[in-house]
């Protein structure tokens, strides 16, 4: 059977005409006066009318703005069409955005005969827009808020981008930093040390949390940094995020309270030394050479470094010392002084090299505790001497006492002997 050309043009009409009904868009035709001459039914369900209340209806009356509307159809009469965003009302009222692409429908001679437009809802996608760039300026306001410098680099360490604070160190804008490098922005040396860094947090795919040097208004200061690893959505590391901040005063409050409970030990151990002293010379009967003896041994822990500290007395020609001592250059000396006169010494040595930060191996405080302890051992001395002296008076008192009385017994035995006699030659 042959089709004729009206035939043919009915079926392609027909066929049009189920695409544009069952169209998951909402399209819509009107006449040249802009009244609705169809709706399909995607159109009735996103405006959420019946098909019989919106044929014959102005297109203006379903959108907020009405005066827009109206601007839309003039456009698509002078210029044939129109792309772009409106709001349209609902039947409840409730409003919603649209994608609408609206065109003028001629016929073969080229005259205008209808306006067909079709929306998409995108209500959805703008509120995710909008949540999204509110989620943004949140997420930029709490960046910038942050005292702390913040940075972002690629995998190639380029500089995408950074905070406000980062960028007024470096003397730029923020929006200006992309596309630099370390080699841009720093010192040679520094920057490849910040490059060295970046490119073990690549390799290894960890974090690092370190203190590090950092050039601020020209003066350097300790600032501590910690970069992670960026990755994708498949785990593969993509950049460095950086964020470093100034611990200069942090880091000077914490090495004064090291130094000040390191001295703080130092001064317990040599206070523990003068009291083990003490201790040692109240043991009853103890000679000067035994109480060399042990305090030799007392000496070394109470100096900065005991595993390397040996100590030595040397006491009119005896000479105490510690196992293993030996010739030093890193040595402590004191004389001890016994009634105004040189008596001997005490020796405190480093059997290695310990130099501190003033480049002297012993503290100045050590010095005072061997110049203690020598004047303890000089005063210990002249006690025990006088002591000793004071024994050996009393003894010979004791013993000169014991003649006395013993001459007084036998002179009154004499002149008892004298008397008996003296009796006898006067009886004869």
């Amino acid at each position: 059977m042959k089709v004729t050309g009206s035939k043919k043009m009915e079926d392609e009409l027909r066929v049009r005409g189920e695409v544009i009904s069952s169209s998951i868009n909402a399209v819509a035709i009107a006449d040249l006066k802009g009244n609705l001459a169809y709706a399909n039914a995607s159109f009735l369900k996103m405006w959420g009318y019946a098909s019989g209340e919106v044929l014959g209806k102005p297109a203006a009356k379903f959108w907020h703005t009405e005066k827009k509307a109206l601007e839309i159809i003039e456009a698509l009469r002078k210029k044939g069409g129109w792309i772009g965003e409106l709001t349209a009302v609902k039947k409840d009222g409730a409003h919603f955005d649209v994608q609408l692409s609206a065109s003028m429908a001629k016929d073969n001679s080229g005259k205008p005969v209808c306006m067909v437009a079709s929306f998409v809802d995108i209500s959805a996608h703008k509120k995710a827009g909008e949540e999204l760039l509110a989620s943004e300026v949140k997420y930029r306001t709490l960046l910038e808020g942050l005292p702390q410098k913040i940075f972002l680099k690629d995998r190639n360490l380029v500089y995408v981008s950074c905070n406000r604070n980062y960028a007024r160190d470096l003397k730029i804008k923020s929006d200006k930093i992309s596309g630099k490098t370390d080699y841009d922005l720093f010192a040679k040396d520094l920057a490849e040390k910040y490059r060295t860094d970046d490119k073990k947090i690549l390799a290894s795919g960890r974090k690092l949390d370190i203190e590090e040097r950092y050039i601020e208004k020209g003066r350097e200061i300790l600032v501590r940094t910690v970069k992670e690893p960026l990755k994708d959505t498949d785990g593969a590391t993509i950049g460095v995020l950086g964020i470093f901040w100034d611990v200069t005063e942090e880091k000077k409050i914490r090495d004064e309270k090291e130094k000040l409970l390191h001295d703080l030990g130092e001064r317990v151990k040599e206070l523990d030394c003068l009291y083990g002293l003490s201790l040692i010379v109240e043991k009853p009967g103890i000679s000067l050479e035994r109480l060399f003896q042990e305090a030799v041994k007392i000496i070394p822990p109470a100096w900065q470094y005991p595993d390397i500290t040996r100590a030595r007395i040397v006491f009119e020609n005896k000479e105490v010392k510690s196992p293993d001592f030996r010739t030093a250059r890193w040595k402590q000396e004191a004389d001890i002084i016994v009634h105004g006169k040189k008596a001997g010494i005490i020796e405190v040595i480093y059997v290695e090299k310990k130099l501190d930060v003033n480049g002297d191996p012993f503290l100045k405080e050590k010095r005072k505790l061997i110049d203690a302890l020598a004047e303890r051992f000089g005063r210990i001395t002249e006690h025990k001497r006088t002591e000793e002296e004071l024994k050996k008076k009393m003894r010979d008192l004791e013993r000169f006492s014991k003649i006395a009385v013993d001459r007084e017994l036998k002179m009154k035995e004499l002149k008892a002997r004298i008397k008996e006699l003296e009796a006898k030659l006067r009886e004869k």
